[in-house]
């Protein structure tokens, strides 16, 4: 069974759970979304919610559930402001459930979110919660496993080696024990990355090596040519240039098979520098602008302005100006565009940011204010127990009223306590209720 009918049988299992199991199942399906296209994530998403929107009533926890899943769409198709949202109020309905499992994973999508919108800060925070929290269960073992992935490359982005390395040997670790090759696969690349940088190359070419032999194993496309990408950036970065022509020609055939454009792109620009660094120009300008062509139809207007200015870059050293002037325009064009760009998603993910952390303090509010409903609910109900009998306490909580009821043969005892004033002279108030409860029970 693929994966993808994998996850399709976990989610009907998952729509017809008991409320005990409704948790189990979640995870089963939420593990292996790594595996699958984002497409199908959001389809699969689309459906179970719309299950669970129906049954809500009957069965909140899978709406949570459902939710979250949303959660995930949202991410993979980058709409990281629906995500964010969603998210907060998925952790709310979690926490009203007391479901312990559900929150530690929404402060890993927590923490996943800020990290990709570049706020390490919160996304730490939150990451480091969560990583304790997963810990305490034998079934998020592989969230676990995404979350230090998280965190370790975090500490990778921020030069923070050593905590990096541990993160990833830790994850390593715990990929092999439960076999998972996808999460060996990233661990053994955050290694050899870690080690790339600290100038540990038979490390590093170790630990490269290892992914692309995971990978292969399993016969994962994708991590296949993402350990292809790691050891050609690694080859590169040591100037052994022949083994990075060669890694990277491999994961850009790979890539064109599996229709996975950006990535061919970034094989083009990485292949053209070399070129460049070889003085191989008619192969950096064959090869750059394939990936120029590529780029037009996709727009990913980071790697296309990459691509003019290295362009630009080549003719003007052969001399050829008005080529070397006509790219140089549209590099200069294309990162205007994208200064303008990453300005309005700073100011857009401020927002979100602020939002986010406003819906946090409003949901501790709210948070506290059903507990004191519930808390005087209890009292009001421990009272009502007390005076009326239970038959007609829960008549009048069910209804508001109680409606009389005729009984043909009952008896009414009226009783005096002889000597009551005296006794209950010598008695404390306390004493007295209770010795009054006692006899009254007795009859």
């Amino acid at each position: 069974m693929t994966k993808l009918g994998k996850i399709k049988a976990n989610i009907v299992k998952l729509k017809s759970a008991n409320t005990k199991d409704v948790t189990k199942c979640a995870v089963l399906v939420i593990d292996d979304l790594s595996y699958i296209e984002a497409l199908d994530v959001i389809e699969l998403a689309e459906d179970l919610y719309a299950f669970a929107a129906a049954n809500a009533e009957k069965k909140p926890l899978l709406f949570g559930y459902a939710n979250l899943l949303n959660t995930f769409s949202y991410l993979f198709d980058e709409k990281f402001e629906k995500a964010l949202a969603l998210i907060s109020d998925v952790s709310i309905l979690f926490s009203e459930q007391k479901d312990t499992i559900g929150s530690a994973i929404c402060n890993g999508v927590h923490g996943t979110i800020y990290r990709t919108i570049g706020n390490y800060d919160l996304a730490l925070e939150f990451l480091m919660v969560a990583q304790e929290q997963l810990r305490m269960h034998k079934t998020t073992q592989i969230r676990l496993m995404s979350c230090l992935n998280d965190i370790g490359g975090i500490y990778l982005d921020l030069k923070n080696y050593e905590e990096s390395l541990s993160v990833f040997n830790e994850m390593e670790l715990i990929s092999r024990h439960h076999d998972n090759f996808y999460w060996t696969v990233y661990a053994n690349q955050g290694i050899g990355k870690v080690n790339q940088n600290l100038n540990r190359h038979q490390l590093a070419e170790k630990y490269l090596y290892k992914a692309l032999q995971v990978s292969e194993l399993n016969n994962n496309k994708k991590s296949i040519c993402n350990s292809y990408n790691a050891l050609a950036n690694y080859y590169t970065s040591i100037s052994d240039y022949t083994k990075a022509i060669d890694y990277n020609r491999q994961a850009l055939l790979l890539r064109e098979s599996l229709n996975l454009i950006s990535g061919v792109i970034t094989n083009c620009i990485s292949l053209g520098d070399i070129y460049i660094k070889l003085q191989r120009q008619d192969e950096a300008i064959e090869i750059l602008t394939k990936g120029l062509e590529l780029s037009n139809k996709i727009s990913v207007k980071k790697k296309k302005y990459q691509i003019h200015f290295m362009l630009s870059e080549i003719f003007e050293s052969r001399g050829d100006l008005k080529k070397a002037i006509l790219h140089y325009k549209y590099f200069h064009e294309t990162q205007f565009e994208l200064e303008v760009e990453d300005s309005n998603r700073k100011i857009s993910n401020a927002k979100i940011i602020f939002q986010s952390e406003q819906n946090k303090k409003e949901n501790i509010i709210i948070k506290k204010q059903k507990e004191l409903i519930e808390k005087e609910k209890e009292k009001s109900d421990f009272l009502l127990f007390n005076i009326l009998p239970k038959e007609i306490a829960l008549e009048l909580k069910k209804n508001g009223n109680a409606a009389a009821k005729l009984i043909d043969y009952t008896t009414i005892m009226f009783t005096d306590f002889k000597g009551f004033t005296q006794i209950a002279e010598k008695m404390s108030p306390v004493e007295l209720v209770n010795e009054i409860k006692c006899l009254l029970q007795s009859i």
